[in-house]
């Protein structure tokens, strides 16, 4: 959750490799579903889903907040096989991948910038309670950029959110503070 306040009362943000949004755009599922494990692991490998869930640990770095994958995950693994699957397998692995650089190498090297992706990422309103974040490859490693995307996301969320809350509740969150932490630097406007 973005750190307010008033727990609980903000979107909850999630950050989602390409490879699974077009996943789901191709079986023409709607973006909520990155957040039902029993539906994804029908239509990904082991590694994707590794990876996905590896990929929340750069919430904080990217965003200025915390996810909410691994509370969506656990309770919509229902069956004995997919919680094993999700616990003893996906949780492992994501930590294992992310210590080998599988997912810097799939979404942060410049190698990995892919043609038809124009944009670093896009902001979804997934749910009442999450907004999503996909994240495109190659755009994170750009000599001189890196910064100007996360200031981009930056802003990009507080829209969501101000969309949803009241300026009082949103100027309570870490991601407002590090907001005014950039307009400090430079100038930005929502």
């Amino acid at each position: 959750m973005i750190a307010s306040s008033s727990p609980g009362s903000l979107k909850e943000i999630v950050l989602i490799p390409h490879w699974v949004h077009e996943a789901l755009a191709r079986q023409k599922l709607p973006l909520s579903e990155c957040l039902n494990f029993a539906v994804l692991q029908k239509m990904s490998s082991v590694n994707d889903l590794a990876c996905f869930y590896g990929l929340q640990h750069y919430i904080e770095e990217l965003v200025y907040a915390s996810g909410t994958l691994a509370r969506c995950w656990e309770e919509t693994a229902k069956d004995r096989d997919s919680r094993a699957l999700l616990m003893q397998t996906i949780l492992p692995l994501a930590a294992h991948l992310q210590a080998s650089g599988e997912l810097d190498s799939r979404l942060f090297s410049p190698q990995s910038r892919l043609p038809w992706h124009d944009e670093p990422f896009s902001i979804h309103d997934i749910t009442r309670e999450v907004g999503g974040v996909v994240i495109y490859p190659g755009f994170f490693v750009e000599e001189g950029k890196p910064n100007t995307y996360r200031e981009q996301l930056v802003v990009g969320l507080l829209k969501l959110l101000y969309a949803y809350n009241a300026s009082h509740e949103v100027s309570g969150t870490r991601l407002f503070r590090h907001y005014l932490d950039m307009l400090s630097g430079r100038q930005l406007t929502v």
